[in-house]
């Protein structure tokens, strides 16, 4: 078993995101990985990771799509999630799956407040795309 706290895991700012070929700027978002292929040793199966995001007031990250599935699990404020075919409003406690290859974007919609929530993601390409960048 491993133990941590969220405390304890490194921040990291979160530049760009880049769809369709071109980068799009994030604005005001930063994420943790608190589960991810280079946690523990080789007995561990790392099938999956689990980040951690928080969006500043009116924070964004921007359209953009992968070959993972994603589940973002809101902890608080509220996210305006944007999708190639929908709007929704997410806040504490709601739950959005977005499958492969869906485009999507996250608006905070609060001007004051902050807004985190987790996302777990599988990885299809084993521990490629499952790690902390370098």
């Amino acid at each position: 078993m491993i133990v941590k706290n969220i405390k304890d895991v490194e921040t990291i700012n979160i530049k760009d995101v880049e769809y369709q070929g071109k980068k799009y700027e994030v604005k005001k978002g930063s994420m943790k990985w608190l589960v991810h292929s280079e946690l523990g040793g080789p007995e561990y199966k790392h099938n999956y990771a689990i980040r951690y995001f928080t969006m500043g007031p009116g924070g964004i990250v921007p359209m953009h799509s992968h070959d993972y599935v994603q589940t973002a699990f809101i902890l608080s404020g509220e996210i305006l999630i944007n999708t190639d075919t929908e709007k929704v409003k997410v806040g504490r406690g709601d739950f959005a799956y977005i499958p492969s290859y869906q485009p999507h974007e996250f608006k905070n919609t609060s001007e004051t407040a902050e807004a985190t929530f987790t996302c777990t993601i599988d990885c299809p390409r084993g521990k490629e795309g499952c790690s902390p960048p370098p």
